[in-house]
């Protein structure tokens, strides 16, 4: 469910996201796209973006708990724009790499300038 789904899995990551406070983030998100927020309590974000597309999709709890007494988590597709997207950021980071398995006789060093190499 939180896996990223890219076709061809040619590199690999994380991303991370930083706002001022990721609750109000999350709501200011959720109520831009119409989600409401006393039915459905925004928990993350999905998104996809090439050159000339960009989707940006939430995952939101449905307040009410079910029969079993957990709360369903549904993703939502939002209309949002990247512009509007990113005026809620602080800051985004996405680092991708080759697959671990690739990385065979390679150890990490850190940080350093290709100069000081």
């Amino acid at each position: 469910m939180f896996s990223p789904n890219a076709s061809y899995r040619d590199l690999v990551g994380k991303a991370e996201l930083a706002w001022d406070n990721e609750r109000v983030a999350l709501n200011a998100i959720a109520q831009a796209s119409g989600i409401d927020t006393a039915i459905y309590t925004p928990l993350g974000i999905s998104t996809y973006f090439s050159a000339s597309f960009f989707s940006l999709s939430m995952y939101v709890a449905i307040n009410e708990a079910q029969a079993n007494g957990k709360k369903a988590i549904v993703k939502v597709s939002t209309d949002l724009t990247y512009n509007q997207f990113q005026k809620l950021l602080k800051e985004f980071t996405v680092n991708v790499f080759l697959p671990y398995e690739k990385w065979e006789g390679y150890e990490y060093l850190g940080e350093s300038s290709v100069t000081n190499l």
